[in-house]
């Protein structure tokens, strides 16, 4: 072997163990020895930095990682080109294992701050800490193209969580959650999450809960930014003036895609409008597989309020339950959420809602003397298709005012007007000379038709109705729907029911091919 091949190999090995994925542990005792040990984290942050990575810095119990000294700013990471860096807590001691999570912060804000440097994006994982108590700003502030992922991790009790702009991308966990930031007056937009800027993303596998602003209590989404609601992720008491679980701005965009799981996307959260989710202008949301439960809004859409750049366009709110949803009833729902008008209200904009279940959606703050719908559409294209409205409490499942409406093979049942209990509600109601309503192959029960002659244009056929009080001749068949179980939420026919391949009609048919 010649002295040249040697040495080649010798710089070969050099630069393969440079390369390697280095360990350092923070830790202050008797354990913590050797050269890849320090007692800040700042000290091995600097010593990281200056090899070539992948780096693991690993945070014991033995020493603390609040104040100022403790924020960290990570960019470009690393000084060799673009790298990876993992900071990991909860270790009970150098080389020991994890036994819960880390806190870190207690400082002003941002407390850990992961952007772009003179070598590009940075890559970065947080696992098993806590970032919380920033007097001021975020608890996490991630940009310019960089990555962050968490990992059992938790952002809480911040002026306000993360924000995430300029091309960066933010993953959370199943494990993680961002949480019990409130800064009442302080934050106006996404007090748990806030997001824009071109290329901006967010994945959310983990729990949002209990954050607080102005307009998206605990995720705010704008122009450039692209969410999307994984499988298991939850957006839980979420308190704003305008959406509280949500509000998805102009130019910004979320996507519920469970696959074969619920989404778990809002529960109990409040606003004045827009309860669970607002939708602003160009902002568009699709929601597969997504649960909206116990909700609550001051004003209107104490589930859903959209109110989009006008009809016509793309559709602004999809909602819809996958092939593959594993629930006998449903997977896309809208189930006790409660406020003085409607659960979804749409004005000036175009939706699409589809194997959707309302149940037992209500009122609160009296009994509205208004003609406000479970779904109300103003100004709205919209197809109500394969859609369930059972036990709400309402003036009407659906009503239309200047709007251009097809519904069909949706099933109504036993629901009920607010200022009287005993009284059915109306089926519908359509108003305004521009309305446009048509309706077919769909089963209304304990249901009255309308309050007099719709003011726009009715159409309809092969709709089976158990009274015919109000409904227009030739647009219903009179028959009482047999179903399997109305109280449990299951709307399916029995074979013996009327409705069972009664007629199917595609809207437009000619009525002597009827």
């Amino acid at each position: 072997m010649s002295d040249l091949f040697r040495a080649a190999m010798f710089v070969l090995c050099l630069i393969t163990l440079d390369a390697r994925a280095d360990v350092l542990w923070v830790g202050d005792s008797a354990q913590c020895t050797g050269s890849d040990t320090f007692t800040s984290l700042n000290a091995a942050v600097l010593s990281a930095a200056f090899r070539a990575g992948p780096d693991e810095i690993r945070l014991t119990n033995t020493v603390s990682y609040t104040g100022a000294l403790n924020r960290l700013d990570l960019p470009g990471w690393n000084n060799f080109g673009p790298g990876t860096l993992v900071i990991s807590g909860g270790y009970d001691n150098c080389f020991g294992n994890v036994v819960g999570r880390s806190r870190i912060g207690d400082a002003e804000g941002p407390i850990i701050a992961v952007r772009a440097g003179g070598t590009g994006a940075s890559q970065v994982t947080l696992s098993n800490l806590v970032i919380a108590g920033s007097t001021s700003l975020r608890g996490l502030d991630v940009s310019g193209g960089s990555s962050v992922f968490l990992q059992n991790t938790i952002i809480e009790s911040n002026i306000a969580g993360a924000i995430v702009t300029g091309g960066a991308f933010l993953d959370i966990d199943a494990d993680s959650q961002i949480r019990q930031n409130l800064a009442p007056g302080q934050v106006q937009l996404g007090g748990g999450v806030r997001c824009s800027g071109a290329n901006s993303q967010v994945n959310i596998r983990g729990r949002l809960e209990f954050n607080l602003a102005d307009r998206g209590g605990n995720l705010w989404a704008g122009s450039g930014c692209f969410v999307e609601l994984e499988a298991g992720a939850q957006l839980i008491r979420g308190q704003a003036d305008f959406g509280g679980g949500a509000f998805i701005a102009n130019g910004g965009s979320l996507l519920a895609s469970g696959g074969a799981s619920r989404v778990a996307f809002i529960d109990n959260s409040v606003a004045e409008d827009g309860g669970g989710l607002y939708l602003e202008g160009t902002g568009q949301a699709v929601l597969i597989n997504t649960l909206f439960r116990e909700n609550d809004a001051g004003a209107d859409g104490s589930a859903i309020y959209a109110v989009g750049d006008g009809p016509g366009g793309p559709d602004q709110l999809v909602m819809d339950r996958a092939a593959d949803c594993p629930f006998l009833i449903s997977c896309s729902e809208l189930e006790g959420n409660v406020g003085p008008l409607a659960t979804i209200a749409a004005t000036n904009t175009s939706v699409n809602i589809q194997r959707t279940l309302f149940d037992s959606n209500g009122f609160d703050f009296g009994s509205p003397d208004v003609a406000v719908g479970t779904l109300h559409l103003a100004s709205a294209d919209a197809i109500i298709s394969r859609a369930g409205f059972i036990g709400n409490e309402t003036y009407a499942p659906i009503t239309a005012y200047g709007s251009d409406v097809l519904i069909r093979h949706i099933t109504v049942v036993d629901n009920h007007f607010p200022e009287n209990p005993d009284l059915d509600s109306w089926a519908m109601d359509v108003r305004l000379s521009g309305s446009q309503t048509q309706v077919y192959n769909s089963i209304f029960a304990d249901t009255r038709g309308q309050p007099g002659p719709p003011r726009g244009t009715f159409s309809g056929a092969c709709n089976l109705v158990d009274n015919t009080n109000n409904w227009f001749n030739g647009a219903v068949i009179q028959g009482s729907a047999e179903f399997v179980n109305i109280a449990g939420g299951d709307l399916r026919q029995l074979p013996s029911s009327p409705g069972v391949d009664m007629c199917n009609v595609s809207p437009g048919t000619p009525a002597s091919d009827r």
